[in-house]
């Protein structure tokens, strides 16, 4: 591809000679001839580390190009700008395009659909997902925190919103090898605010919610929703959809209705509702509600078993506005869809042994109101006698305000809580679950009902041992990594779902 080409759309300060380029790269150790390197890192973005001497060597050698800043414009010990360096204007959003650029602009052969949110992100791109399939009028690619695949392949290592030069290898990859016509992103704040997304129009952008979350990162909250903003302000393209029960929807509305036209969703009936659920029953067994619909005078009655909880009442009615509403899928063939949907991995999952009657519930809940939600959920759903017994920990590099806080939640809404580590990164897991201890009330019956155990498996295995009544109910909250644990920078494997089983089964030889 000619560098004119690669740069078609990108603001460049000075002007350029046209050359071939080969490749892309964010390695500075795999920069070579004919290649462009683009800085894509995690952060805020600083030029600083990149003055290495193996880029500075590789721009000596005359081997490749570097995409470059404004405000760090580099030269050679002679004082002469170096022709090697691309001298661009707003850095990431020039990465975003060029990477788009390079792999042929592949969204604009895809509906694309974006789902942000503080929480149920992924739910709502798995129910999505699953209604695009099962209707066969869509092959859809899913970019996401549990999964990255298209037609059941998986294609790439989990990832909320990868960097921009992934997203578009995916899009390219999807679009020539799996012939797929759509895709449904998890789109972060974070992913926002570096424009890995920049390039793309979305067709559907969806908000499920917003409360305080990731602020070392944003600062504050205000900033951390206007970086949410940017998929309605900026990169919609035909509709909005909002839960319009959320106490930030007024904004979102706001800004999208300037440009989009916009679809709400929710369960406090009001007159601009789109789509709103109805008599609603919540139980351990599944989901029934009535789904309205009051411009065509619709109401009909659906039952999803393999979800639970007010919280998947609103991922599902937030997929339903966007494959019913927006994309005109009928009505039937949503529900179908969602009445034999599988269980979604580590969304309030389900681990059971048909031998013992005990449930486990594994859920990647991380933030002070999806822990409130979780546990309020399950005890809406089980019965008054059946004890809940609560199992997390901490991770390395979060917020310790928010996990002090949902130590206290636990304790209020469970009978018992096991504090055990998490994904400790690089920190040391002692001290980690030692931090969680304050938030506990010192109270000797309070103390009573709190487990420690460092070691994640004893821990799951002390769990269930635990438990003596049928219909007990063990929830496993928190860890992101579904089949692997990062424990002091080292990843190891370690499935809850795996774990619970084989304990299970100790369980029942114990017993038998």
């Amino acid at each position: 591809m000619k560098l004119n080409e690669l740069l078609e759309n990108v603001e460049i300060v000075l002007p350029i000679y046209d050359t071939d380029i080969d490749d892309i790269c964010t390695d500075p150790s795999q920069l070579k001839e004919n290649s462009l390197f683009l800085i894509t890192g995690e952060g805020r973005y600083k030029m600083v580390p990149y003055t290495s001497n193996m880029l500075q060597s590789a721009i000596l050698k005359h081997t490749g190009f570097i995409l470059w800043d404004s405000e760090n414009w580099p030269k050679h010990e002679d004082g002469q700008e170096s022709y090697r360096y691309i001298h661009v204007k707003h850095y990431r959003k020039s990465c975003a395009q060029i990477c788009s650029n390079f792999y042929g602009q592949p969204s604009k052969n895809l509906l694309m659909i974006g789902v942000t949110g503080t929480n149920g992100k992924t739910s709502t791109t798995y129910i999505i997902e699953r209604i695009l399939e099962f209707s066969k009028l869509y092959r859809p690619l899913l970019i996401g925190t549990l999964d990255t695949r298209c037609c059941s392949v998986k294609l790439y290592p989990s990832y909320t919103t990868p960097y921009c030069d992934v997203i578009q290898k995916l899009l390219r990859t999807a679009v020539d090898q799996y012939h797929a016509d759509s895709a449904i992103m998890e789109v972060s704040a974070r992913g926002l605010d570096q424009e890995r997304v920049g390039s793309i129009a979305f067709d559907v952008s969806i908000c499920t919610n917003l409360t305080p979350d990731h602020l070392g990162y944003h600062g504050t909250f205000d900033q951390y929703r206007q970086a949410k903003t940017i998929l309605f302000e900026e990169l919609a393209k035909s509709f909005a959809i909002i839960n319009g029960d959320d106490d930030n929807a007024q904004h979102f509305i706001d800004k999208a209705k300037k440009i989009v036209k916009v679809i709400t969703y929710g369960i406090a009936r009001n007159d601009d509702t789109d789509i709103y659920a109805s008599n609603i029953q919540l139980n351990i067994h599944g989901l029934k509600f009535d789904i309205n619909i009051p411009t065509t005078n619709i109401e009909e009655h659906i039952h999803i078993p393999s979800l639970i909880g007010k919280t998947n009442v609103y991922n599902s009615l937030a997929a339903l506005a966007c494959a019913h509403l927006a994309l005109n899928i009928p009505l039937d063939i949503c529900k179908n869809a969602l009445v034999t949907m599988p269980p979604i991995s580590g969304r309030l999952e389900f681990v059971t042994e048909r031998q013992d009657p005990i449930t486990v519930i594994i859920d990647s809940a991380h933030t002070p109101d999806s822990f409130k939600e979780i546990l309020n959920t399950i005890r809406d759903c089980a019965m008054a006698t059946n004890k809940l017994i609560c199992l997390f920990g901490c991770p390395g590099k979060t917020s310790r305000a928010n996990y002090l806080h949902m130590t206290t939640i636990a304790q209020q809404l469970s009978d018992k809580v096991i504090i055990t580590t998490d994904d400790t990164t690089s920190e040391n897991p002692k001290q980690l679950i030692e931090e969680l201890l304050p938030g506990f009330s010192s109270t000797s019956d309070s103390n009573d009902n709190v487990i420690v155990e460092i070691d994640r498996r004893e821990a799951i295995k002390k769990a269930i041992l635990s438990i003596t009544q049928d219909g007990d109910i063990l929830v496993i909250l928190g860890k992101r990594f579904n089949i692997s644990q990062m424990l002091e920078s080292r990843m190891i494997d370690f499935d809850d779902r795996t774990i619970v089983k084989e304990c299970i089964q100790q369980r029942i030889q114990h017993n038998s």
